[in-house]
């Protein structure tokens, strides 16, 4: 029979583009908000992250949500009961499950509310307790911090912010969807939409306008004008709102068909 040891673990993100409302966003996984300090002796993000003190304020200055030194991480720790044989492919399957929930969840939020809410890297850490050995003190553990290529560049365009009247709604919206989207074209359309936080503007404006070819064209000719008109008609009631839709759309469209000519002829 496997010894059985006691586990502690501890997920944690530290999440960019908010203010202090998310800690009122209730997530449906693991996860929780919470708010935590740069400062290492308060709450040890330094050892987290595996980073000195200066590379921990380098890395999440711009995650600070007031003047204090604290940020809002996305946080996780139980403690758990596992078999020796079976630690290290426990880890592996909490690494990747909490990377795609985490993730997951911030798209969801992305999605509800337009902000720049995102991740650059999560913190997985399984510690054995100190157990005895004979008489020798043991320790083992397992490490990963998981990098988000997407979003390693991403820049803050707006923060994320929830007025307390819409908190309940969000929280409900929260609980109840869930990724992969069931019709095909509307899940392809999120994935480019969701694509654009962290992306150049150029490349933005690119995906979000294929987003709306999916939804509004068929193969058709006059594409600009259909699209402008399609959307303007589906957003709005009143004339002057549609008309004013529909010149930005067209702007929008020729600026895209513009960047694909540049791009075509770099090529």
């Amino acid at each position: 029979m496997e010894n059985k040891h006691e586990y502690t673990l501890i997920i944690c993100a530290g999440i960019f583009g908010t203010d202090e409302t998310l800690l009122s966003i209730k997530l449906n996984n693991r996860f929780s908000f919470k708010r935590m300090s740069l400062i290492p002796i308060k709450d040890n993000l330094d050892a987290i992250f595996q980073v000195d003190a200066m590379g921990l304020r380098r890395e999440y200055e711009t995650a600070r949500i007031d003047d204090s030194l604290d940020i809002i991480c996305a946080y996780y720790s139980e403690t758990v009961i596992l078999e020796d044989k079976d630690a290290k492919d426990y880890f592996n399957l909490v690494c990747d499950k909490a990377l795609v929930d985490l993730d997951n969840s911030i798209r969801t939020i992305r999605l509800l509310v337009e902000c720049s809410l995102h991740f650059k890297k999560m913190s997985v850490q399984m510690a054995l307790k100190t157990f005895k050995f004979g008489t020798t003190n043991m320790t083992y553990s397992f490490k990963a911090i998981i990098p988000i290529s997407e979003a390693l560049d991403t820049k803050i365009m707006q923060c994320f912010h929830c007025a307390r009247k819409d908190i309940n709604q969000l929280n409900k919206y929260l609980s109840s969807m869930q990724f992969p989207l069931s019709n095909q074209i509307v899940n392809s359309c999120h994935a480019y939409f969701d694509l654009s936080y962290h992306q150049l503007n150029h490349v933005s404006i690119t995906l979000l306008i294929t987003c709306l070819e999916m939804l509004y064209l068929h193969s058709e000719q006059g594409k600009k004008e259909k699209l402008a008109k399609r959307c303007a008609y589906f957003l709005y009631n009143h004339k002057s709102k549609r008309l004013k839709c529909f010149k930005r759309l067209q702007d929008l469209y020729k600026k895209r068909s513009e960047l694909y000519i540049t791009e075509t002829q770099l090529i």
